[in-house]
């Protein structure tokens, strides 16, 4: 299963998933109080565990104070730094994403001499919005630890008349139902004898398919 499936079914069973952090995270997943998990740097996307290791060795002398701070002291390449930034990774700076990802780009471009020289307030951009966030997210660590994507339009698919996972057992058996997910898994096993199975997910858990065999093979290609 893709770590999103994993994480998304944690939270329902109660776990707190908590994302990359440069002030917390280890190089793989840890616990974090009682009930909860820690990403780990291991989960961005195109960071190594060198990356991981020398943000750890770092932070062990001392707590990061600013993104310029973090930098001059991981000495990380561009394309890592914009990484943590885009990920949230350096939000408990107390900076949002966008905000973060302007001076890590300003700093990367800052010569020896002009250390002390102030950086260009960002041009006006709006924080990113909880779509942009989800999507990133998806992106580049595999997950989302806020909401899961069909949450950000369940109103919109509930105006349509397509049902949750969750109210699937209220309605009647042999009724006409219309849902919605992500498909996590397709198998159609020789022993089934051409049944097409689908499992899809949304934010309150997982909906079963069973395609009968002449179903299958009339949309075979769309599924």
């Amino acid at each position: 299963y893709s770590p999103a499936t994993l994480v998304a079914d944690a939270c329902r069973h109660g776990v707190l998933v908590e994302p990359v952090s440069v002030h917390r995270s280890s190089w793989r997943w840890t616990l974090e109080g009682e009930c909860g998990i820690r990403a780990g740097f291991m989960q961005l996307r195109g960071f190594s565990e060198s990356d991981g290791e020398r943000i750890v060795k770092e932070r062990e002398r001392g707590v990061f104070r600013s993104v310029a701070s973090f930098c001059d002291r991981c000495c990380l390449t561009r394309d890592k730094l914009e990484v943590l930034a885009d990920s949230g990774a350096l939000d408990c700076l107390g900076i949002d994403r966008r905000t973060a990802l302007w001076q890590v780009s300003g700093w990367r471009r800052r010569l020896p001499l002009e250390g002390s020289a102030q950086q260009e307030l960002l041009p006006g951009l709006q924080p990113m919005g909880r779509v942009e966030k989800n999507l990133l997210d998806h992106h580049l660590s595999g997950f989302s630890p806020e909401e899961h994507p069909l949450a950000l339009i369940r109103s919109r698919l509930r105006a349509r008349g397509i049902v949750d996972s969750a109210s699937l057992q209220d309605v009647c058996d042999g009724a006409e139902v219309y849902v919605a997910g992500l498909v996590i898994t397709r198998q159609r096993p020789q022993t089934a004898k051409g049944t097409f199975f689908v499992t899809l997910e949304d934010e309150l858990g997982f909906v079963n398919l069973i395609v009968r065999c002449s179903l299958f093979e009339k949309h075979e290609r769309l599924l």
